[in-house]
């Protein structure tokens, strides 16, 4: 499992069932959950997926309602049509690649009906998306805007404070510099042991937390 500023859920999210969905109505969108009901543009997805990426990490929800009294959790649990979620994936998969540079790291879980304990009928599913604070700042959209999530707006808002863009180069960086300084001092090996090295310290870069401003 990837290292996550905040973590809705009890179980690692390939434990996670349709019933442990029910934890996000006491849950409200803002710095780290975003909901929504229906798929939105590629475009649109990728803005939320640097957004997150850009600061603490967070997950998006598609297929699920957000309540309409001010507090924003979750209030039900539509789903859209299992028949379309490969498709949805495929959207997410293209959000990152096509419209956001870098590509955002990210991993995602898909929740099949029917569920009675949150009211997700048969053939509907949700598709949770999680993404972790990037340590390869800043990925920039596809518009040319860096986006960032701010306090407990969801929508994500294009940066242009030039200290916090300062920041953004900083950390990506500091991250650059790690990989090519661990390349140049890793001894020759099969590329299969390489390849391990690197994600152990990719993992172990992504352990630190974010601090929320």
């Amino acid at each position: 499992m990837h290292a996550y500023s905040y973590y809705p859920f009890k179980n690692r999210l390939e434990e996670v069932e349709a019933k442990d969905l029910a934890d996000l109505k006491s849950i409200s969108e803002g710095w780290y959950v975003e909901y929504k009901v229906q798929p939105i543009k590629i475009v649109e997805f990728a803005k939320h997926l640097s957004a997150f990426a850009n600061q603490h990490g967070g997950w998006l929800f598609i297929g699920i309602k957000e309540t309409s009294d001010g507090s924003r959790c979750a209030e039900s649990f539509p789903g859209i049509d299992t028949a379309n979620i490969n498709n949805l994936s495929i959207q997410i998969r293209e959000a990152s690649s096509a419209h956001i540079n870098p590509p955002v790291l990210y991993e995602e879980k898909i929740i099949n009906g029917p569920c009675e304990d949150i009211g997700l009928s048969e053939n509907k599913s949700i598709l949770i998306v999680g993404i972790p604070k990037s340590v390869n700042t800043p990925h920039i959209h596809s518009s040319g805007r860096i986006f960032r999530r701010l306090a407990d707006h969801s929508d994500p808002k294009p940066q242009t404070d030039r200290h916090i863009l300062d920041d953004l180069w900083k950390r990506g960086e500091v991250h650059r510099l790690q990989v090519t300084k661990f390349l140049s001092e890793t001894p020759p090996a099969s590329s299969n042991s390489i390849k391990q090295s690197m994600d152990i310290y990719l993992f172990q870069a992504r352990r630190k937390p974010a601090k929320a401003n």
